[in-house]
């Protein structure tokens, strides 16, 4: 299941809106969680 959640954010407009609509710490937290650099 990781792997598809990893696989699915880095398309997903809802996920990319989500992402956008937070703040920077939050931003900050999921990108180390997830090791996601999409989106900067």
């Amino acid at each position: 299941m990781g792997r598809f959640w990893r696989w699915h954010i880095n398309f997903c407009p809802g996920w990319k809106g989500y992402f956008n609509g937070l703040d920077e710490d939050k931003k900050a937290a999921l990108r180390e969680k997830y090791h996601f650099d999409k989106y900067q």
